[in-house]
């Protein structure tokens, strides 16, 4: 994590608790919690307030990473549940196999020859409108 982010958990927590903060404090905190990604310390920040009336230090940020990372992943895992994956195009078939799939079930009679042999390779056609 960045001084800067350090200093932004830091602006967060003072809006609760009036703590001072200066270059001192915000180096204090990188050295501890220095090695946390932003999302999570600011999470675990969340937790701690949620749960404690303690004056915040960073060895509350430490005790709540795991809570806030389970948090995060609960939340993914809720995110993809509710978000299934989109289909991915079937761009590996050939164009005359998808359209032999889109006519499949069709009466041969009912399409023009240009429908059935157009880019079609050699003795597919016969395949398509079901000729042995």
């Amino acid at each position: 994590m960045e001084r800067s982010e350090v200093a932004k958990i830091l602006a967060k927590a003072a809006l609760i608790d009036n703590r001072k903060i200066d270059r001192e404090t915000i180096e204090a905190w990188h050295e501890v919690i220095g090695h946390v990604d932003y999302d999570v310390a600011m999470a675990a920040l969340t937790i701690h307030r949620q749960t404690s009336s303690e004056y915040l230090m960073p060895a509350h940020i430490t005790a709540n990473l795991r809570k806030a990372r389970e948090a995060r992943a609960v939340e993914a895992n809720r995110r993809r549940a509710l978000d299934p994956p989109t289909p991915q195009p079937r761009t590996k078939m050939p164009a005359w196999f998808r359209e032999a799939l889109a006519n499949f079930g069709k009466d041969p009679a009912q399409r023009s020859e240009n429908e059935t042999t157009e880019a079609v390779p050699h003795g597919a056609a016969s395949v398509i409108q079901g000729e042995k």
